[in-house]
């Protein structure tokens, strides 16, 4: 199993390029409330770009500011993305918030038939 992790950043950030995929974080914020026509579950987008680049879209409660530990592991054939949701006032709000974020790979990672994101704080 392979695991990599990032340090922390605030909103909006990016990272240097880490692990032996050379990862890159991007931490959108809070892009607008999550649609009630959506089902509450995590949206991932493979977008075409020049690296492998995963679009995130997570919905969780309103309020967070940043994200720190962004990082990814390798299982069999799955990419899990991950990042701990922060809050820097302590204020939350009873809204659901669509959080979007961006992991990108110089190399792209091979054999990979599923990716899947888990987050912290939500």
């Amino acid at each position: 199993m392979l695991i990599l992790s990032v340090a922390y950043f605030f909103l909006p950030s990016k990272t240097s390029s880490i692990g032996e995929l050379g990862m890159q974080f991007e931490y959108m914020g809070c892009v607008g409330d999550w649609s009630d026509d959506q089902s509450i579950k995590t949206i991932i987008t493979k977008e075409d770009t020049r690296n492998t680049s995963f679009l995130v879209q997570n919905p969780a409660t309103c309020g967070f500011d940043s994200a720190s530990q962004a990082s990814y592991k390798i299982e069999g054939d799955t990419l899990i993305l991950s990042y701990k949701y922060d809050e820097l006032d302590g204020a939350l709000a009873a809204c659901i918030c669509k959080y979007q974020s961006r992991f990108t790979f110089k190399d792209s990672p091979v054999n990979i038939n599923h990716v899947e994101f888990h987050s912290q704080g939500s």
